[in-house]
């Protein structure tokens, strides 16, 4: 069974990974934005289930197993510290998605991590 997801960050790479995470059939649990006015429209727009602007919230929320950061480097190691704090796995997905390409070497990577990991795709 595939990890349960959080998602930090409301950008254009994050409206990108939602549906790619969710097409290979990963279940976004929990979104995180700077206010919560974003992650609130983030969630509605892509039918997450969970937001809010607290990091501690989607770090303890009960479903997240893996988090996926999309954030600027000063925040990514903010909530990466406090990830790997909690025990969770965590990816970044620092590069610009801008080509298919792209998109295709991000799920290779995800594939790939969840495989070191011992989750079963």
């Amino acid at each position: 069974m595939l990890p349960g997801v959080g998602v930090f960050g409301t950008s254009l790479t994050a409206r990108v990974i939602i549906p790619l995470l969710k097409n290979e059939g990963f279940s976004v649990k929990a979104l995180w934005g700077r206010t919560q006015e974003e992650a609130e429209e983030l969630a509605r727009d892509m039918d997450v289930p969970f937001y809010t602007n607290r990091i501690d919230d989607v770090l303890l929320h009960p479903d997240v197993d893996l988090v996926c950061i999309n954030l600027p480097p000063p925040l990514t190691r903010q909530i990466a510290v406090k990830t790997l704090g909690e025990g969770h796995q965590m990816m970044e997905a620092c590069f610009v998605l801008k080509k298919k390409k792209n998109l295709s070497l991000y799920l290779t990577f995800l594939r790939v991590f969840l495989a070191i990991l011992g989750f079963k795709l």
